[in-house]
């Protein structure tokens, strides 16, 4: 299914996508290596609102070194920025960080994780989704599940101005033909001040959602992270129990999609008849989707102008995009 968004930025390894047309998703930075993208949020209705930032990564999961040379690249290019300090208190980090930071969870050990990446966030972001404030609880649920290896290694941090506007987070599954990773949100309380603004963005969320569909989700991914914790300490009984509530999670996932799905068709009926202007405005969005001006050779750095050119350039990058990453050994058998 098509994600159908307002606004996208993505590369072979990691993207951001924007649902709301009342805000707008400016790209400031792509990293080389594809796994790092910075865009700024604005609501142009709310001139006074300052500008989210969020910052995407997807960290190598090939050895520990490569990661910390990655998490220093990262750290400088951000110190590097125009007042950075005040893009860190309105920063979101989120993403793959290919690694975990507490030392309480299985398998881990300080050498595994990056430590002046760790004492950077430590410093001047908040984890949204885990408690590490209370050394006794163990509130750390697993993002990344594949076979019987089970880990915490996807984040979302907010800077300190964001933080006092966050107020609720949640981590659920999602179905395992579609990846073996969570799915993490947050929600943020922005002072608007727009109330025609707040109608239009309440009514667009609301509208056309199966309430018992999204209840019942709810409830499943309740029970599945009450079951983690209740069994965070048998894992043989964990992996038993574990695909009796993810089975219907994922059914009721596809019976969401495929509705999302008949519903985006439904626009297109009701409306090819009827309206002159949807009809010219498919068409130009149509042609824009499928209109490439100029494109970057992905692997020579060379603009491509022709058609000829264009094809084999995006050959090269679809190779790029689905070929595996080479895997290191040793660290396969020390996380083992």
């Amino acid at each position: 299914m098509k994600l159908q968004s307002y606004q996208s930025i993505w590369t072979s390894k990691c993207g951001l996508f924007n649902f709301n047309r009342n805000m707008d998703m400016e790209k400031i930075h792509i990293s080389d290596d594809d796994r790092i993208i910075l865009a700024k949020l604005t609501v142009p209705a709310e001139p006074d609102l300052l500008p989210i930032y969020v910052l995407n990564i997807y960290a190598p999961a090939d050895s520990p070194q490569s990661r910390t040379t990655f998490y220093n690249k990262l750290m400088d290019y951000i110190k590097s920025l125009d007042s950075y300090g005040d893009i860190l208190d309105r920063l979101i980090l989120a993403g793959d960080f290919n690694f975990q930071y507490d030392l309480r969870l299985p398998n881990n050990a300080p050498h595994k994780r990056p430590a002046a990446f760790v004492l950077f966030t430590d410093t001047f972001l908040h984890d949204c989704n885990n408690n590490y404030s209370d050394h006794l609880a163990m509130e750390i649920l697993p993002t990344f599940r594949r076979g019987k290896i089970v880990k915490t290694l996807d984040y979302i941090m907010v800077g300190r101005q964001l933080k006092d506007v966050y107020f609720a987070n949640d981590i659920e599954y999602v179905s395992s033909e579609w990846t073996d990773h969570a799915l993490l949100t947050i929600k943020l309380r922005l002072q608007l001040t727009n109330t025609g603004y707040v109608r239009k963005l309440t009514k667009a969320y609301c509208s056309n959602r199966a309430p018992w569909r999204k209840q019942r989700l709810k409830d499943l991914q309740s029970s599945r992270n009450q079951l983690i914790r209740r069994l965070k300490g048998d894992q043989e009984a964990l992996q038993q129990e574990l695909p009796k509530v993810e089975k219907p999670i994922a059914q009721l996932e596809h019976e969401i999609a495929l509705n999302a799905t008949l519903k985006a068709g439904r626009l297109w009926l009701d409306n090819n008849e009827h309206s002159v202007g949807f009809l010219k405005k498919t068409g130009e969005r149509r042609l824009a989707q499928r209109t490439m001006d100029t494109i970057t050779h992905p692997t020579t750095n060379v603009p491509c102008i022709t058609t000829a050119d264009k094809l084999e350039a995006v050959h090269d990058y679809y190779d790029m995009l689905y070929s595996s990453e080479p895997t290191h050994r040793y660290s396969m058998e020390q996380d083992a």
